[in-house]
């Protein structure tokens, strides 16, 4: 089974607490990130978008792994539609069981579970 794997980051580049994100914190206790996120208004890079339909044209199977929380799996969903992505094979966000673990760590675990159910990971993309 063919699978493309496309990770995300919870926050697109203009998130404020960008910054922290690229040093590899996963445990942000700012408040400031999860009401940024409950807004909904974080804009699609264009290249990535681009990247994205292309893959799904050509019919890759697309995840999208991010460290947001469970809890914020409707926010992300409309957010997704309305920056432009759609069709993705799952969307695959925290549980609790996945809070405090570095995002290194949660991330390979979730490759992990998708190699185990049998895809093939071509590739992955961060924004």
């Amino acid at each position: 089974m063919l699978g493309f794997l496309m990770w995300m980051r919870p926050c697109s580049p203009i998130c404020p607490i960008i910054g922290l994100m690229d040093m590899g914190l996963n445990r942000i206790i700012d408040t400031s990130f999860n009401e940024w996120v409950n807004k909904g208004l974080a804009p699609p890079l264009r290249m990535s978008l681009r990247l994205y339909k292309k893959l799904k044209d050509v019919g890759f199977k697309i995840f999208l792994l991010t460290g947001r929380s469970e809890s914020q799996r409707n926010i992300t969903q409309q957010n997704l539609v309305k920056a432009g992505y759609s069709g993705w094979e799952k969307l695959i966000l925290r549980g609790a069981a996945d809070e405090g673990k570095k995002a290194t760590i949660y991330k390979s675990e979730k490759r992990g579970e998708l190699i185990r159910q049998g895809y093939v990971i071509q590739g992955s993309s961060m924004e």
